[in-house]
Formats: C-alpha cells, structure tokens, sequence
C-alpha cells in the first residue's frame, strides 16, 4: 500500500512500509512528479496481492516546485524515463519468478473472482454483485452481475500496469440474457504508447444450464487469442455489456496464462506474414513496427531480440 501519482502516462509510487494508525509527522512523501499536459491522478493503492482490507488517508498536499526547466534543468524526458524505470522494478518485485511454461499469472488481475462480493479494483458503470448462480454450482460463490428493466449499459474495466515479458491469453467467465451478446476485451499497449486490442463477443443462453456444458446456470468460457507483451507493458482488461431491451448479464473467474515469449503460436503466424514483406519490421502482434523499443521482433522471417 501507498501513495502513487500518475501524470504523462507515468505511475510514481511511495511505499508505506509498516503498519501504523495515521501519523501526522511521519508523511509518505512523491518528491517529483513531471506534469506537461496539466492532468494529474494522486491516490492510493496497493500493490500486489491484496492481504489487508483496511487503508486510510488523510491530508494530502501538492506543492508546485517550479518549471520543468528550472527543478530539472532540461533533462525532464531523462527524469521521466528513470522514474518509468524504478516502477517497473518495484512492480517486478511483486511477482515471484515466472520460468515453468503455462504459470497462472492471474494474480496480476484484482478482484478476479469476486470474493469479497464487492467491485474492488474494477472501474465499474452500472454493475453490482450477487450470488446464487455461480458458474461453479456454489450458490454461496459472489460473481459480478447486474439487471436493468429497460436499455443498459454495463461494464467493468481494469489496467494493469506492468506485465512481465512473455505471452499471456485472458479469460472469464460469462452469461446474459437469451439472444444479447457480452464481450470480453483487452487492450495491450507497449512501452512505446502502442495499442493492440483483443476482444471476444459471445450470444448468451439464459440461465439455464445447457446439456452437456461443464458449467452450471448458462456460463460460458470466454478465452481471447494470446498477445506478446515486453517486460513493462500493460494490459487493460474489459468486459461490457449493451442492451435496449429488460436484460442481465454476469461475469466471473477472470485468468491470465502466461507462456515464456515466442512459444505460443503467435510467433508461428507471425513468421509467415514477415515471409511475406521482407523489408518490414513487426512486433509479436503482427503490428509494422519503424522504431522498435526492448522486445522480440520478426523480420526477414526470422524471430530477433531488441535488448
């Protein structure tokens, strides 16, 4: 848990390193953070796997401390890139290793399961919690879920902010009413500002358990195509939901498999489309890539590594 601040795509993070009440005299402090767009988010928030349920905050302040050009005296894009720097080593060191293929990385997902039966570390529009249909059979299991007589409009939508390189495939699970569609959807964006995005979009059954289905009540399994991310990526993960007519729809058991880079399929399809154009340069995505940053590329029909 602790302070983070987040300006020109940049997250600055001071950690609070010991349980404690609020002390007034002992303040977590961000010394520099570099604002050149005039939007800024100052919070708090934990990292990693959430263990407590409590945190609090109190007095905040913001001082101005100058231009860019008189605290930093021009070396601001140096400054930004070394903060982007020490974050990812903070937020590596979360993580414990990732080497045997097919490791469950979904503790990098909050709230994948909804067992606190609340909407924590989801941005949310017009959606709650419930129980009593679980994908699982459990009645007692909570799942994100959410009915409206009339149109609606729904989703819930997460980032996360550092991705250790490799391939990752998201999942959910999924239901809505007889004959609506819900989609599942993530968005990866390299260090580099690039986007790419995935998504699923399924046509619900109901609530009634279909013959044959391994899952209860109408649950499907929603699973997207595998993106590659370099080690400092992100990833924002969707689901949403749209409906002019009375409707419902549900969510639950989000996951995230992870696959050492260039062992899934991926780099197999991407190989081909290179043969294809021998003077372009793309990125595991099949995206054309001028400028390539740290990660694996594919040219000439063959797999490279930008250090």
């Amino acid at each position: 848990m602790g302070l983070y601040a987040l300006a020109e795509n940049t997250e600055y993070f001071a950690p609070v390193t010991d349980d404690s009440e609020i002390d007034y005299e002992r303040k977590t402090v961000i010394e520099k953070i570099v604002v050149r767009d005039g939007e800024m988010r100052i919070g708090i928030k934990n990292q990693g796997v959430m263990t407590a349920r409590w945190a609090g905050a109190d007095d905040f302040e913001l001082i101005r401390l100058g231009s860019e050009e008189e605290v930093l005296e021009g070396k601001g894009d140096e400054f930004i890139a070394e903060a982007k720097s020490r974050r990812n080593e903070q937020l590596a060191a979360i993580w414990p290793d990732i080497e045997a293929d097919g490791k469950d990385a979904t503790a990098l997902i909050k709230n994948t399961d909804c067992l606190r039966s609340d909407l924590y570390g989801w941005t949310t529009v017009n959606l709650a919690t419930t129980s009593g249909q679980a994908w699982d059979g459990n009645s007692s299991n909570a799942y994100f879920d959410k009915y409206r007589e009339g149109s609606l409009e729904s989703s819930m939508t997460q980032t996360v902010n550092y991705l250790p390189e490799g391939d990752y495939t998201l999942g959910a699970m999924m239901r809505c009413t007889t004959g609506q569609t819900v989609t599942l959807k993530a968005i990866h964006q390299t260090a580099g500002g690039e986007e790419t995005a995935y998504e699923k979009t399924i046509t619900g059954t109901g609530d009634q358990t279909e013959a044959g289905s391994p899952w209860q009540r109408g649950w499907k399994k929603v699973e997207l195509p595998p993106f590659t991310a370099a080690s400092g990526d992100r990833v924002t993960v969707s689901a949403a939901f749209s409906a002019q007519a009375t409707s419902w729809w549900s969510a639950d058991h989000f996951t995230l498999q992870w696959n050492k880079a260039g062992t899934t399929d991926i780099g197999e399809k991407m190989t081909e489309k290179a043969k294809q154009n021998d003077d372009v340069l793309y990125n595991l995505n099949g995206m054309r890539i001028s400028r390539p940053s740290k990660g694996f590329y594919i040219q000439n029909g063959k797999k490279y590594l930008v250090p």
